[in-house]
């Protein structure tokens, strides 16, 4: 590997009195030849002298990566460093949507199981009416007042819930469509971002 000699004077990137740099200390040092192409070329794109660069990077160096001194020293590792940190935390965000995602299809399919709860039960409780009634009938043909009473009583108590659980049930289809709506469009949105940055495979979306 070849060497280089660069003949640096220790200044302060912000000075430019001529007098005053060159009364500052000199180091005679060697450098790869490829490190001092790619110093030149650095020097070169943000308009200072070789000298000035490499003691901006050497004052860099010391300094914590969030100052402003790293970011003047290092612009394209300051812009690496930012992309990195935006993509970090697109990826966060597509995680978190993935997690609100899943609360959201939890949500979904809760509301489905309970409505599909509510019609068996309604369904059961109209075969229960049903067999009263037919009771109420027969005990009526015989003239057994006290069974009819006791029948119609009960037929009463399953009407009035047959009845609270069509207002159950109707309050979760409610709930359950503004869910489904809900899933939809938070899908469309988060469907982006998980393509965009690798999540993990798409679930079969609700049918509203």
């Amino acid at each position: 590997m070849q060497c280089s000699t660069v003949l640096c004077r220790a200044q302060a990137p912000c000075c430019n009195n001529l007098d005053m740099a060159r009364s500052e200390p000199q180091v005679n040092l060697r450098m790869p030849a490829e490190l001092k192409d790619t110093l030149e070329a650095a020097a070169v794109e943000n308009k200072r002298s070789l000298t000035s660069e490499i003691v901006a990077r050497l004052q860099a160096s010391f300094q914590d990566p969030s100052t402003v001194a790293w970011t003047r020293a290092f612009p394209h590792a300051a812009a690496a460093a930012a992309g990195v940190q935006a993509f970090e935390e697109a990826r966060s965000a597509t995680i978190t949507k993935q997690i609100q995602g899943a609360q959201m299809r939890d949500r979904v399919s809760a509301l489905r199981a309970t409505l599909m709860g509510l019609d068996t039960q309604a369904v059961s409780l109209q075969r229960e009416l049903l067999t009263l009634q037919n009771q109420v009938e027969d005990a009526d043909a015989r003239k057994d007042g006290r069974t009819v009473a006791l029948l119609l009583k009960q037929r009463q108590q399953l009407t009035a819930l047959l009845h609270q659980r069509d207002v159950q049930a109707k309050a979760v289809k409610a709930a359950l469509a503004v869910a489904t709506a809900d899933l939809v469009k938070f899908e469309e949105v988060a469907e982006g971002l998980q393509s965009a940055f690798g999540g993990g495979p798409n679930e079969p979306k609700p049918k509203p």
